[in-house]
């Protein structure tokens, strides 16, 4: 029995992070190309939702990882302006999501072939991105997911400082900060450097579920609950 009030949430890739090696050939003439038909795409993909699920059962979190790591220079094959790449599409899509919809963004460094796909120095750039987001939505965004560090920074400081300049206070900010390499004892650690510089945040896994531990699904989110419910209490 699904409890009332849960909603039903469908993350969308950002064009950017669909439109990645496969057109590595000539990328700024195929973008031209292909980022508008992944609006386009994108557009009526949202249109479509809103006609078989009621605004009000529905979530929808934009899922950039590609953007993240375009905007740090570290993709071999684009080229032009990568921060357009990100706050053009954002700033029609975003507006396409009527306010009834739940809004939320999601924003890492992938973890295909490895986790993760690039290893930042710290926070600020998807910081930075965060509240170009919430500034220029046009609508409020209902929660954000800022991907943590890798283990070998957990207890960094430095990494954690560029949150004190996250501007979202309407929305929701989960921290990816909960690794199976660690368990409980790596997520306190980690929630106690970033509370320095963050006091009211949510934490979940550091890029999603799709490439962590356990049998399957269900036994990762079980223990992706035990170890949040534990250091909770």
């Amino acid at each position: 029995m699904i409890p009332p009030g849960l909603r039903f949430q469908v993350g969308l890739p950002f064009p950017s992070s669909v439109f990645t090696g496969a057109f590595k050939d000539d990328y700024a003439d195929n973008w031209a190309i292909v980022g508008p038909a992944l609006e386009d795409l994108w557009e009526r993909s949202v249109d479509d939702l809103l006609a078989v699920i009621p605004a009000a059962d529905l979530a929808l979190q934009w899922d950039l990882a590609y953007e993240v790591i375009d905007i740090e220079g570290v993709v071999g094959w684009t080229d032009g302006d990568a921060w357009e790449r990100f706050a053009g599409p954002w700033s029609r899509l975003a507006r396409r999501v009527p306010e009834d919809v739940l809004m939320g963004l999601h924003l890492c460094y992938g973890t295909f072939p490895e986790w993760p796909m690039y290893e930042a120095r710290d926070m600020e750039l998807i910081v930075r991105m965060a509240n170009h987001a919430v500034a220029d939505a046009g609508r409020p965004v209902d929660w954000i997911h800022l991907a943590g560090p890798r283990y070998l920074r957990s207890e960094e400081d430095a990494f954690f400082a560029p949150l004190a300049d996250l501007d979202a206070p309407d929305s929701r900010i989960f921290l990816g900060i909960v690794l199976p390499l660690d368990g409980e004892d790596g997520l306190r650690r980690r929630h106690a450097t970033a509370s320095r510089h963050l006091t009211d945040f949510g934490v979940a896994m550091y890029c999603g579920m799709g490439r962590q531990r356990g049998e399957d699904p269900i036994a990762t989110m079980r223990d992706h609950a035990a170890t949040v419910a534990a250091v909770r209490g």
